[in-house]
């Protein structure tokens, strides 16, 4: 494995296994071209019963008609959405217009994020044997991290790093075959 694919694995294994598990909600931005990591990380997150919030400001509608649910974008978005938020992105004429657009996007995923957890108090869902396959990997690389240091102590790369190598073999379980 290179250095960049186990920097990728690393990163990935941090996201789906401890930043997603662990988040209240999952909040992603839905403009074209969507990113298909983060509808990834938000099929991942409905699939652990976290609350997922997609928001669209763009314009462009590549997907059909500008009315309706997704505005002319992509349907999956609002289909893995616990709230799917929609923003009149236009030209601004000015700074205070484009201030108070911002302030009303604001304010709706604000709302949005709270109604989508008060929706998710309680639920609980297994995790399927290939995310429990992420999680254990996920517990192995932080293994030896306090959770105390997890979001301020810049040694904590040092010590995942650190675990990766010694672990780089049992860690690539979570890859697919290479054909």
């Amino acid at each position: 494995m290179t250095l960049e694919e186990g920097m990728q694995l690393i990163i990935y294994l941090l996201d789906m296994g401890r930043a997603i598990p662990w988040a209240d909600a999952i909040v992603a931005c839905m403009d074209e071209p969507m990113d298909t990591g983060c509808v990834v990380e938000m099929t991942h997150g409905m699939m652990l019963g976290k609350a997922v919030v997609g928001w669209r400001t763009d314009t462009r509608t590549p997907f059909g008609a500008g009315s309706g649910l997704t505005r002319g974008g992509h349907f999956f978005a609002p289909f893995i959405s616990d709230v799917f938020v929609t923003s009149a992105s236009v030209v601004c004429a000015s700074a205070a217009d484009f201030e108070a657009e911002n302030d009303d996007l604001a304010n709706k995923l604000d709302k949005a994020i709270k109604a989508a957890v008060a929706s998710k108090q309680g639920v609980v869902c297994r995790p399927s044997s290939a995310q429990n396959l992420i999680l254990e990997a996920a517990a192995k690389l932080l293994s030896g991290v306090p959770e105390e240091a997890m979001m301020s102590d810049p040694n904590v790369l040092n010590k995942v790093i650190e675990n990766y190598i010694a672990m780089e073999s049992e860690l690539r379980n979570v890859l697919p075959e290479r054909g």
